[in-house]
């Protein structure tokens, strides 16, 4: 479903719940993704991409994007925090888990829009992983 316009990116935003609709092949759509925020260019270009996991599937996307993207930065807190950062190409992906009983995200950027985008951020905003990507979300999926 088409949820808005990004001005900044010029890129409609789209937003799916694939596991509430009866015909969603479980061999394609993992059981625990639960929200897939998308941005295409006017193009039809992928852009953004924001996919929301129940539970714990830190581990084994991890692992399975360890083999084609490079590890940037990996962190993990004694509180059950965990963030990826990761570069192959021009993509940025990151994968974040903000506690031990929260979700995980994967967000996947563009490295040339996430440019554009932190010409605007706050200067203390790389510090922090978790407002670093809530940042990002934001100006990407948010229509402005």
């Amino acid at each position: 479903m088409n949820i808005g316009f990004n001005n900044l990116l010029k890129g409609n935003i789209y937003q799916e719940n694939p596991n509430t609709h009866k015909d969603v092949r479980k061999d394609i759509v993992f059981e625990e993704l639960e929200n897939v925020l998308v941005l295409f260019d006017q193009s039809k270009n992928l852009l953004a991409l924001q996919l929301q996991f129940k539970g714990n599937t830190f581990g084994i996307l991890g692992s399975g994007l360890a083999k084609k993207y490079s590890t940037i930065k990996s962190k993990e807190t004694l509180i059950g925090s965990k963030y990826l950062e990761m570069y192959n190409e021009g993509v940025s992906i990151y994968l974040i888990k903000p506690s031990i009983f929260s979700d995980t995200f994967l967000l996947y950027i563009r490295s040339e829009d996430k440019k554009k985008i932190l010409k605007h951020a706050p200067s203390d905003l790389l510090e922090d992983g978790g407002r670093f990507l809530d940042f990002i979300a934001e100006k990407v999926f948010s229509p402005q």
